[in-house]
């Protein structure tokens, strides 16, 4: 993939892509009329409502749906699954608020989706069931396991999940559409997904992800305030300040040319990655996991997907601030990969 080719296969998906198979009982028409079919809910049918609440290191976020469930076989002991799914309600999305560098402000959280309950019309007990998945750098907080043992129990039948780095890369790649692409197009997709503490990177062929990794490198590993005074810091953020010769620390100000240089930086180490060259050094310590196995490289992609928060920037659909470095962050990406593909 040349550079032309690189700004062609960008692709921006902003919503799941679900594909089901044509009707398997088209056939029967060659039977005359045999009646009208009729699903039994609760027997053949199943109709429910679930809502899944994302915790992450750099936002949250819930989405209420409505799924409908059906009998894969005609034998009662015959699995249900998913045939449909409505959205019936996003909340705002919100930046993850902290009390301190370790604990995560569960008071705003569990405000903020009461809130979210309310307006979307549900309360715990109209939810049949759902998950709250915490991830990033939010899995390392102190209170990370209680909270999202907290939110199962009181909203609704729920069960909690901490989505490490290879896990988070699967969920984003099928999330994304990047698969559904991938599957379309029989093609080989890339899909970058940027967040605010860590990158994953899921390697996708003809519609299966064959590879994931995770590297250290996000918008919101350092935060500040409308003045530019710091207000967190990540322990990677230290690392990696302290490689590129700068010193900050909470409440100290930022300047533009460190948010710049340290932006630069961690589009280096991406970068790295994506080439599937030698790591070492600081490159090598913030690879989360195995590097992608067997890829041969950018030679082999045909399609780049961007995801996660940053990818807004990176796709122009976005450009304010909102106290972190996903401006300078997605600039520097974009950069970056013109010299990869």
């Amino acid at each position: 993939m040349d550079h032309d080719e690189f700004e062609d296969g960008l692709h921006g998906h902003s919503h799941s892509h679900d594909n089901f198979p044509d009707d398997p009982h088209d056939d029967l028409d060659d039977f005359g009329d045999v009646g009208e079919a009729v699903e039994i809910e609760g027997m053949e049918m199943l109709t429910i409502r679930s809502v899944g609440i994302d915790i992450g290191s750099s936002t949250s976020h819930l989405v209420f749906s409505q799924l409908v469930l059906r009998r894969e076989g005609a034998a009662f002991s015959s699995r249900f699954r998913v045939t449909d799914r409505q959205v019936l309600y996003r909340s705002p999305i919100m930046l993850t608020p902290y009390v301190s560098g370790t604990l995560i402000d569960t008071d705003n959280i569990r405000e903020f989706v009461r809130q979210s309950y309310e307006e979307a019309g549900f309360t715990p007990e109209t939810v049949d069931t759902g998950a709250v998945v915490i991830t990033g750098e939010a899995l390392k907080k102190e209170n990370a396991r209680p909270i999202s043992e907290l939110f199962a129990k009181e909203s609704g039948k729920f069960i909690c999940a901490s989505a490490g780095p290879n896990h988070e890369a699967l969920l984003a790649a099928h999330g994304c559409g990047a698969v559904a692409l991938s599957k379309d197009e029989s093609a080989t997709v890339l899909n970058i997904d940027v967040g605010g503490g860590t990158t994953k990177l899921s390697l996708i062929r003809n519609g299966v992800v064959t590879s994931t990794a995770a590297v250290t490198v996000g918008a919101r590993l350092i935060a500040f305030d409308e003045e530019n005074r710091i207000t967190r810091l990540e322990e990677p953020a230290l690392d990696l300040l302290n490689e590129i010769g700068r010193i900050l620390a909470v409440g100290r100000a930022i300047s533009e040319s460190v948010k710049e240089d340290f932006a630069a930086r961690m589009s280096e180490i991406l970068a790295l990655v994506i080439r599937n060259a030698p790591l070492t050094g600081i490159a090598e310590r913030f690879l989360l996991t195995d590097p992608l196995e067997d890829y041969q490289g950018p030679s082999e992609v045909d399609y780049v997907v961007f995801s996660g928060g940053v990818s807004e920037y990176i796709y122009d659909h976005d450009a304010a601030s909102y106290g972190d470095l996903s401006p300078q962050f997605a600039r520097h990406i974009r950069e970056s990969l013109k010299t990869v593909f």
